[in-house]
């Protein structure tokens, strides 16, 4: 019994988190505020979305306070590891800028479109004392079926999710 209940409060928790703070997944990603303030915002002064004027607008914090703005959609995907430095240039500041499923990524100095890895679901398990330091992969994508890109004591290799 108690451990239905405890299961209760936490979904409830959860669903009052996405509600309060607008992490509503949908076919291309979930919303999010924008990295940077580059619009009027719709009103000044919000404690979470039920504050602002619909639906449609997020609560966001930025260097001006808490204001009410368009949210903008962060896609599924990670960005890919980079090596070394790119063009010091901003070419996007969020992925609803970037093509398909192309996200906003670091290039190790500014901002552009690239192609996204999937995350495949499960946890790593614990890293494991290998004697060889290597890196064997560097995102989920490099590994077969099912298996993760995990951190080993001494580099990355594929494993199977403990979860």
């Amino acid at each position: 019994m108690e451990i239905r209940l405890a299961v209760c409060a936490v979904l409830l928790l959860a669903v009052g988190y996405v509600k309060a703070f607008g992490y509503v997944s949908g076919p291309d990603g979930y919303k999010s505020c924008p990295k940077k303030l580059l619009e009027k915002p719709f009103q000044r002064g919000c404690a979470n979305d039920q504050d602002c004027p619909s639906s449609l607008h997020k609560c966001c914090v930025f260097d001006c306070g808490p204001v009410c703005v368009t949210p903008v959609v962060v896609k599924f995907g990670v960005c890919p590891v980079r090596h070394g430095m790119g063009m010091c240039a901003e070419y996007c500041t969020d992925d609803v800028e970037c093509p398909g499923d192309e996200k906003c990524c670091s290039n190790g100095c500014g901002h552009e479109c690239m192609k996204a890895h999937s995350v495949k679901p499960g946890k790593c398990p614990q890293p494991k004392t290998t004697g060889m330091c290597a890196e064997y992969c560097e995102h989920d994508g490099d590994c077969s079926d099912d298996q993760k890109c995990c951190q080993t004591t001494c580099g990355h290799a594929c494993s199977d999710p403990c979860e």
